[in-house]
């Protein structure tokens, strides 16, 4: 919020009109700062799924599959022979329960 003291300075200094736009200014700029912060905040919430992604693709690739014969440390396959875009349950199972990690 503006101080009234503020605004009252500025419709002194530049009248009626200089500081209608000097309030649109300000508004905007406050505006862009909370876009800022919801972006900024939205980024870190994606990059902390990502790596909790990452970390799930992991620790599941530990193990060979044992529905499509995949080596451990690679990704699952289709019947088709293409590359599955997630792993098979059993290979899930067989992984194990991701183990939890405390925040450093």
């Amino acid at each position: 919020m503006i101080d009234v003291e503020v605004a009252a300075s500025i419709l002194d200094a530049v009248g009626a009109a200089g500081a209608a736009d000097h309030l649109r200014v300000v508004a905007m700029r406050i505006a862009s700062e909370r876009s800022e912060a919801f972006f900024r905040e939205q980024q870190e919430e994606m990059e902390r799924f990502d790596a909790k992604l990452r970390a799930e693709r992991q620790w599941i690739r530990r193990v060979p599959c044992p529905r499509c014969s995949a080596p451990a440390g690679s990704a699952c396959k289709l019947p088709s022979g293409t590359r599955a875009d997630n792993p098979h349950k059993d290979r899930k199972i067989a992984a194990g329960p991701l183990p939890a990690v405390r925040p450093a």
